[in-house]
């Protein structure tokens, strides 16, 4: 139905709806925003927490690629985070300490672990 035949109450009351669905999606916004701080606050507490640590911490995917790091790794290494983004955990492991974690680092990978 077109507009010029609609009555005052029926346009009154599609605006009271479009009202509505905009109060509605700037909750939905807030609330968004809300959640990216919250979520951004974690990240870098995260960060914090992982670069306070004096050892090394990283964090590998199934493909034993490095996903997360912390800074000590960089010191202790000397490899940049850029560097680091394109490595495996074996890339930077010594040969004889590749060979004694080997099997423990492919067991920790796998998708089907115990527990």
């Amino acid at each position: 139905m077109k507009d010029e035949k609609k009555t005052k109450a029926q346009l009154l009351k599609e605006l009271e709806e479009l009202r509505r669905r905009v109060q509605e999606s700037e909750a939905l916004a807030r609330e968004h925003l809300r959640l990216e701080m919250a979520l951004q606050d974690d990240q870098s507490f995260i960060e914090y927490a992982l670069d306070s640590l004096k050892d090394i911490f990283y964090f590998v995917g199934t493909d034993a690629r490095l996903l997360r790091w912390n800074k000590t790794l960089r010191e202790k290494t000397g490899y940049s985070d850029e560097e680091l983004s394109s490595m495996t955990v074996f890339d930077f492991l010594k040969e004889r300490i590749y060979r004694n974690k080997r099997t423990s680092i492919r067991f920790c990978s796998r998708k089907d672990r115990p527990g």
